[in-house]
C-alpha cells in the first residue's frame, strides 16, 4: 500500500525533524540522505523504544521529535561505530591503578592502565 501525498508529507517532516534532532545529538548517519528505516534504527539504538509495526514508523518518528530535547540514557548515548574513545578521568585511573598493584596480575597488559603513573607523580 503506497502513501498518499499527505502521508507522505507527514512523514518526510517527521523524517526531517527526526534527522535534525539526532544530528544535534551528535548522531552521524552513514549517508548524506537519510531514509525512514535509518532514522528508526538510530532512535531505537538511543532510546531502546521497541521498534514499530509496519506502517507505524511516522507515528515512532513524531513521537520522537516532539519529545523534549535532554540528555540520552548513558548506556545508548552513543552508537558503538561513531563513539568517542573511552578516557577515565584521572582519579579513576590512579585508582584502578592503586587496584592493579593490590592484587596479583592474572594478565599483565590489562592490569598497567596509560597514564595513571604519569598523573600519579604530578
Amino acid at each position: 500500500m503506497s502513501r498518499t501525498n499527505e502521508q507522505s508529507t507527514q512523514a518526510r517532516k517527521a523524517r526531517n525533524a527526526c534527522a535534525r534532532k539526532l544530528r544535534r545529538l551528535g548522531y552521524k548517519f552513514p549517508k548524506k540522505t537519510v531514509r525512514d528505516f535509518d532514522v528508526v534504527a538510530a532512535i531505537h539504538r538511543i532510546t531502546g523504544w521497541a521498534r514499530p509495526g509496519r506502517g507505524e514508523s511516522v507515528g515512532y518518528m513524531q513521537r520522537y521529535a516532539s519529545m523534549p530535547e535532554g540528555q540520552p540514557t548513558p548506556s545508548r548515548q552513543h552508537d558503538a561505530l561513531h563513539a568517542p574513545e573511552y578516557r577515565p578521568d584521572r582519579w579513576l585511573r590512579a585508582a584502578a591503578e592503586r587496584a592493579a598493584k593490590a592484587q596479583h596480575p592474572l594478565i599483565h597488559a590489562v592490569s598497567r592502565i596509560p597514564g595513571a603513573m604519569q598523573e600519579a607523580a604530578a
